[in-house]
């Protein structure tokens, strides 16, 4: 939690929410997640809590066939905590006539919230959440490059523990924008007071295929982690996808 608290001081402005490079345990292939899991497993079972991500937000390219934001192609950027249960925040790079990216925080499978202060492309994204006990969830929400930031306590009613996620997803029923990068730095989880940087050895390397499998068309994929856990993602093609695999 140290990234967590540095960002804390170093952020200058608070704004009021606004309602609204070695080898990794396994490659799995899926039709909508790209980017690395950390499982529970591979720490001592250990419940985790807290994640934290940083990344640079990617830009997407004006689409004037898409007027409707949820209906647009979109890159969604997040960290989280959990599997079939996830606790999770991040950023979406939605590209329609004008392109759009918002924060979000979520507790799946209920839906996504948009709330978060502003973000352009080119900028800074920083995600921390601590799930805080009694079904509630701590979001810190940060713009870096211009210091402002929110923070959240949301009820969460759907506890998930069993993994970290650092993850570039494809909405179901969206194609991704064309084509994009994004990178991932400051990746931490742990459980209570136990820190854990991200690492390759520990992690299952995921891969966004159109088929969920390793002969499909890569959509999105994540490059060799380097010893402190950065890693940039890139998706590289916006069709053919599945939705049903």
């Amino acid at each position: 939690m140290t990234a967590w608290q540095t960002a804390v001081n170093a952020a200058q402005h608070y704004e009021v929410p606004q309602p609204i490079c070695t080898s990794v345990t396994h490659t799995a292939y899926t039709g909508i997640w790209a980017g690395y899991v950390a499982p529970r497993a591979n720490y001592s079972d250990a419940a985790f809590t807290w994640s934290e991500s940083q990344w640079v937000q990617p830009s997407v390219p004006a689409n004037s066939n898409y007027t409707n934001w949820q209906d647009a192609p979109t890159a969604s950027f997040w960290d989280g905590i959990g599997v079939t249960s996830l606790i999770q925040a991040g950023v979406d790079s939605i590209s329609m006539n004008t392109p759009q990216y918002r924060y979000w925080t979520e507790d799946y499978p209920n839906g996504s919230i948009y709330e978060g202060p502003a973000i352009s492309p080119g900028q800074s994204a920083y995600v921390y959440l601590q799930y805080q006990g009694n079904q509630t969830t701590y979001y810190y929400l940060e713009n870096v490059t211009t210091g402002h930031y929110q923070t959240f306590t949301n009820a969460s009613p759907y506890v998930g523990s069993n993994a970290a996620n650092f993850i570039n997803e494809r909405l179901g029923g969206h194609g991704l924008p064309k084509f994009g990068t994004a990178n991932v730095s400051q990746s931490y989880f742990g459980a209570a007071q136990t820190t854990h940087q991200l690492v390759s050895t520990k992690s299952t390397k995921y891969v966004m295929t159109s088929n969920c499998t390793s002969t499909g068309t890569v959509l999105s994929s994540p490059s060799s982690m380097d010893s402190y856990g950065n890693f940039t993602q890139t998706w590289k093609n916006s069709s053919p996808y599945s939705d049903a695999c």
